[in-house]
């Protein structure tokens, strides 16, 4: 009973504060809801790359290559030593790129979710004129799209670079250790 209490009284609320609204003002609030719900997704995927691990593995990867270009610095390696070594600089760098990257889009979610609060508030307060709220509508879907984009390809793009370096160790672990038994 009093959930349902609850409930009556939420809806009471809401159309009260609705009311006020046009139609067409609830369709638009109603898309802004649904950005919400969209930058709340792609806040909590972020929130699942764990870049601490990425800066270690980083840290790991530069250290390990410093002790490469000493144990092999001015002899003649192989092709394929060759290949190992460059696809492992390769994914060095480019988890590098992410962990550096990682703060910039941190700042472009935050940025995202005020832009869509905001105009919220501009819509609900009568701010916007109604022939511009569409407009700003498309914009924020459009940053929206774009954010959300980047947030999934980051996450997938580490994660396969991840399992691309994993498969890396052995090789490179064995590149060092053929390299104490010449010495």
């Amino acid at each position: 009973m009093k959930y349902l209490f609850r409930i009556i009284l939420s809806a009471l609320l809401s159309s009260c504060l609705l009311s006020s609204c046009t139609h067409s003002e609830v369709k638009e609030l109603s898309t802004l809801d649904t950005f919400n719900l969209f930058i709340k997704k792609a806040d909590s995927i972020f929130a699942t790359i764990d870049f601490q691990k990425l800066n270690e593995t980083v840290i790991s990867i530069n250290s390990k290559l410093k002790l490469i270009d000493q144990t092999y610095s001015g002899d003649t390696i192989s092709k394929e030593t060759a290949l190992i070594i460059e696809n492992y600089k390769g994914i060095g760098n480019v988890l590098t790129q992410f962990n550096n990257q990682s703060n910039k889009l941190e700042e472009e979610i935050k940025e995202s979710e005020k832009q869509i609060a905001d105009l919220r508030h501009d819509i609900e307060k009568h701010i916007v004129k109604e022939e511009k709220i569409e407009e700003y509508i498309e914009r924020e879907k459009e940053a929206l799209m774009q954010v959300c984009t980047q947030v999934q390809l980051t996450q997938r793009s580490i994660g396969l670079t991840l399992v691309d370096y994993e498969s890396m160790i052995p090789k490179i672990e064995q590149l060092l250790k053929n390299a104490e038994i010449k010495e």
